[in-house]
């Protein structure tokens, strides 16, 4: 039941500390009306240049990437903690 409520309690100031960056953020309306989220001009530039390809340039066809891409990424079983690692402190 701790363990529950130190989670609940971490979301809750995750939620928190999100809330009081989206109030600064220009890009994200909390008024509840209209979209929520309006992303400047400059991302929609940015976004449509890259996914221009210029004439002349080909893109490299490696299958061998191709399907080393769609199995992930390899995970170390090392590194994976342990099932009773500690969290986080809470927050006072």
């Amino acid at each position: 039941m701790l363990s529950i409520k130190h989670v609940l309690t971490e979301r809750f100031y995750v939620w928190e500390d999100a809330r009081k960056l989206a109030e600064k953020d220009p890009e994200i309306n909390l008024s509840g009306k209209g979209p929520a989220y309006t992303p400047l001009e400059d991302y929609f530039e940015e976004e449509q240049a890259e996914s221009v390809v210029e004439p002349g340039s080909e893109a490299k066809t490696d299958t061998s990437l191709d399907a080393d891409a769609k199995k992930g990424p390899a995970v170390d079983p090392t590194t994976i903690p342990s099932s009773n690692a500690q969290g986080e402190a809470p927050r006072l």
